[in-house]
């Protein structure tokens, strides 16, 4: 994080080491800056029960729970998932999982480097995804919040130049979205767990 050319404003985590802190502060020229945020349950609420309000009343649900840091990464074409992007993997989609409905994240060297979220079309969010990256979409994992409807998505973030895909899997046409990535060399990967944040 302190490397040149990275800007951090917060960072929570369950517990900062004072060595951690002074490195933080002291390093990166942001470094005077940053908000350091202990919150010792970070991540450990499981469960809730989460309220929106609507027109005449309010719906209530759980909360999403599962990450793609528990699923299973099921590879469904013929190109095998490398082992180094696993972690990638998982963290793209934990990440797609926490932002606006068709959520596309970029992921790579365990950094996001690129998220479209919030668009009517999962198209148009890759677009974006692929726009904010900029180069570093090269050799990304991208990440989707739910499956892909047809194959014009991965086919963008194929030609953009990520080299895997995590998604829950599960639409109709899942067979023809697996078959544009294997044309293109491109690892589909499957969690069968799906999440959207309205």
């Amino acid at each position: 994080m302190t490397e040149p050319g990275h800007f951090v404003e917060v960072i929570a985590a369950p517990t900062i080491e004072p060595a951690a802190a002074t490195l933080l502060r002291e390093g990166p020229k942001w470094g005077a800056n940053v908000r350091l945020v202990e919150i010792p349950d970070l991540g450990q609420a499981r469960n809730q029960v989460e309220a929106r309000r609507l027109w005449g009343g309010t719906l209530v649900q759980g909360s999403d729970n599962p990450t793609a840091f528990e699923a299973d990464l099921d590879v469904a074409g013929t190109q095998a998932l490398d082992p180094a992007r696993e972690a990638d993997c998982r963290l793209a989609q934990t990440l797609a999982k926490h932002l606006k409905s068709n959520a596309i994240s970029l992921v790579k060297d365990g950094m996001l480097v690129g998220a479209g979220a919030g668009q009517m079309s999962r198209v148009d969010s890759c677009r974006i995804a692929v726009e904010k990256a900029g180069e570093r979409v090269q050799g990304a994992v991208a990440g989707s919040d739910a499956f892909f409807p047809f194959p014009d998505g991965p086919e963008l973030l194929a030609d953009a130049g990520v080299a895997a895909i995590v998604q829950p899997g599960g639409s109709v046409k899942d067979d023809e979205v697996t078959a544009a990535c294997d044309a293109r060399e491109v690892t589909m990967v499957h969690t069968g767990v799906r999440h959207f944040r309205h």
